[in-house]
């Protein structure tokens, strides 16, 4: 019989296994929109989850976002600011999250 402390809780979610390993550990992810409160959410959460988290946002103040959203996990996620609408820098950050 295995001892208390060597067992890991599931928490039920379907992205994990029995063990509590996730899917998304190490998975690379491009979040657009990522400081504002949609995005930064999912962001936390999939830090959370072991993900390597890149957010693109172009900080226009209309839209809401703010680096404040993401205090907490702002070393342990890659910032791009820049416009979706940019083609280019678009094709770039797409290339490196491969």
């Amino acid at each position: 019989m295995p001892k208390a402390g060597n067992i890991k809780a599931s928490s039920g979610h379907p992205e994990e296994d029995a063990n509590g390993a996730t899917w998304w550990q190490n998975k690379s992810v491009l979040i657009t929109g990522g400081l504002g409160f949609i995005g930064s959410n999912l962001a936390i959460r999939l830090v959370e989850l072991g993900a390597q988290v890149t957010l693109v946002d172009s900080l226009i103040p209309e839209y809401g976002g703010n680096l404040f959203n993401i205090y907490g996990i702002d070393k342990a996620v890659q910032v791009n600011l820049s416009d979706i609408r940019d083609r280019f820098v678009m094709e770039v950050l797409l290339q490196k999250n491969r």
